[in-house]
């Protein structure tokens, strides 16, 4: 390997940098899934799937072999009881340890990893502000948050400045994954190598720098970011730390456990890098940052009354949303857990989206059915659910009128019963034959 990679590397040891150089050359990827335990349990899904390890550190995650389960082709991935991501991506979240009803914003969250870390440590409470400037990334990013039937999430895709000029000091914990040269992702993408270059990695390392800024002005006093790369290079790490620290006295960076799967560097012990001569999976830097001072913490549960929705009380009260935040965006009727103020924002989801108005009778929207509990849904036999989700009509005894559908107490999407048939309601573009 000679195209300029190793000049990024001078910082490590002789050993450490051609152990990690060797292990970047391997001819391997590493599998692993997050369970979104409000849909499957641990025990569950340890007995479907009982070949699996896992993840040193997060619990719910498990490390596995995709010739032995293709979990991205399974009916527990479409139906959102897993998330596959990295091991080593898990770790900043993991780190940053969301406490139940912080406000947390993900700056450059596609496809949405973190955010989706964050939003089930959160437990249904409080907000993640899921923000990616690409609008087909955060369009891609926002279709994920559907599929794992997340409630208190906003995804808006606008410049990381825009949302640090509306919210200064406005969030407990800042989510920074920032855009990098991409080392960590020559493994699983042959392409990144191709792409990369040393004039990459300092572009990069000034981009990182500037939103670590916006990341500044948007936590409050008391609170915290987790910046991470999953680039090897000194400057896009230690470099951009160091750079980062020199500018902010307030800012004092948090000093980690220490493992033997870790590497630390001496310029910077605080930061951690998760290299896969090390760590199980493809690579990862994190380190995490704490704003002195103390400031009283905002209630984040606050609820405006909305009078555009006294007309669907009776819908809500019919699925047990009433008690939360719910308002009208367009012909959608949205909900999430408390009152955000979203402004003139660029914004793809709004919470959980519940009903479309368009249509005077109201049409449940798809990503309700994924949000709501499996206990009020109606069980589906394996063949009624190869029929569900290839979008045939079938007979189903229930109830007339829209219905939630589950296989295996994972909750598939609506149908509308009429008469003792089942009008398939499940969306073309998900159509799979399986």
């Amino acid at each position: 390997m000679n195209f300029g990679l190793e000049e990024t590397l001078k910082y490590l040891p002789t050993s450490e940098r051609e152990s990690l150089l060797r292990s970047i050359e391997e001819d391997k990827v590493v599998h692993c899934c997050y369970l979104n335990q409000s849909k499957i349990s641990i025990e569950d899904f340890l007995k479907q799937y009982p070949n699996v390890k896992a993840h040193p550190f997060v619990k719910g995650a498990f490390i596995y072999s995709k010739e032995e389960y293709d979990l991205g082709k399974s009916i527990l991935h479409s139906a959102g009881g897993i998330y596959i991501q990295d091991p080593s991506s898990m770790m900043p979240v993991y780190f940053l340890n969301p406490n139940r009803g912080d406000r947390i914003i993900d700056l450059c969250a596609a496809p949405g990893g973190k955010t989706i870390d964050a939003a089930l440590a959160l437990q249904g409470s409080g907000l993640v502000v899921s923000n990616d400037i690409s609008y087909p990334r955060a369009k891609e990013l926002s279709s994920n948050i559907e599929r794992l039937g997340l409630g208190n999430v906003i995804v808006s895709s606008v410049p990381p400045a825009s949302l640090s000029e509306a919210y200064p000091h406005s969030f407990d914990k800042v989510i920074l994954d920032a855009p990098c040269s991409g080392s960590a992702m020559f493994r699983k993408n042959s392409l990144a190598k191709e792409d990369w270059t040393l004039e990459k990695v300092n572009s990069c390392a000034a981009l990182q720098l500037k939103l670590l800024e916006e990341a500044y002005i948007l936590v409050r006093k008391g609170g915290a970011i987790a910046y991470s790369t999953c680039s090897f290079s000194y400057e896009e790490n230690e470099g951009v730390v160091k750079a980062f620290l020199a500018k902010h006295p307030d800012i004092k960076p948090r000093r980690l456990i220490d493992h033997p799967s870790f590497y630390k560097s001496e310029s910077c012990p605080e930061g951690i890098h998760f290299f896969p001569s090390r760590f199980e999976g493809e690579g990862q830097f994190l380190i995490i940052f704490d704003k002195d001072g103390e400031e009283e913490v905002p209630s984040h549960n606050e609820r405006k009354s909305n009078p555009e929705v006294k007309k669907h009380l009776d819908f809500l009260k019919n699925w047990n949303l009433e008690d939360r935040y719910t308002c009208l965006r367009g012909d959608i009727l949205y909900s999430l857990p408390c009152y955000f103020d979203c402004g003139k924002l660029s914004v793809l989801r709004y919470g959980v989206a519940l009903l479309n108005v368009k249509d005077k009778a109201g049409v449940p929207e798809f990503a309700l059915s994924h949000y709501l509990p499996s206990s009020i849904s109606i069980p589906l036999t394996k063949e009624q659910a190869k029929k569900y989700l290839i979008g045939e009509a079938f007979p189903l005894s229930g109830k007339d009128g829209f219905q939630v559908v589950s296989y295996n107490a994972l909750n598939l999407g609506f149908v509308k019963i009429v008469k003792g048939i089942a009008k398939n309601h499940f969306p073309k573009g998900l159509r799979h034959r399986y």
